[in-house]
């Protein structure tokens, strides 16, 4: 595995503050090109939150057990790990936005505007649309819209990229169909 060359632009500090031991840092800051090119959702900040935490996965680790011996591969796969993570947590967030709201559902006007009420309202029904999709529907359309590629999703699954394909037109069908039924049928313009 050929490794990428290292960015000097990136500073890197521990929860206390402390610079990581240069070993760390070089083989967590070595991948960040990758990070960006893998990850194109993760802004500035987060690309260096991420190294930071897998430079504390490395550091911990090398406390337990020693130097590591293929520091670079274990400093990629916690880079993945945590980036994956990150963007698990927010995927909620993220295909909230893919999701059209439904147009007897006023649009907030500022920031807090709609209220809990409403924000309440649009998880319950993001939620209900996506428990409607299979597990790998799910799966799928959370990691396309993350920004995956068909090709990455289809190695992280273990399919063929022509099966993701598949796999996301027919979740993407699937929502289309349960947000049409969650509108009212004189948004659609049934009632003229």
């Amino acid at each position: 595995m050929e490794m990428p060359m290292r960015n000097p632009h990136v500073f890197l500090v521990d929860d206390t503050g402390q610079t990581f031991p240069p070993r760390i840092e070089s083989a967590v800051t070595v991948w960040l090109s990758r990070l960006k090119m893998t990850c194109p959702t993760l802004d500035e900040t987060a690309v260096v939150e991420v190294l930071e935490e897998a430079a504390r996965r490395l550091v911990r680790r090398e406390a337990r057990s020693g130097p590591l011996e293929h520091i670079h591969a274990y400093a990629w796969a916690a880079i993945r790990s945590v980036a994956l993570s990150r963007l698990r947590l927010g995927r909620e967030r993220v295909v909230q936005m893919t999701v059209q709201r439904p147009q007897h559902m006023p649009k907030p006007t500022g920031r807090g505007a709609a209220g809990p009420a409403l924000d309440l309202e649009a998880r319950v029904l993001l939620r209900q649309v996506l428990s409607q999709l299979t597990s790998i529907e799910r799966r799928v359309f959370t990691l396309k819209v993350a920004g995956f590629s068909t090709r990455e999703i289809a190695a992280h699954v273990g399919r063929a990229p022509a099966t993701i394909d598949s796999i996301h037109s027919r979740a993407m069908a699937r929502l289309r169909a349960l947000a049409q039924q969650a509108t009212p049928s004189r948004s659609r313009g049934e009632d003229r």
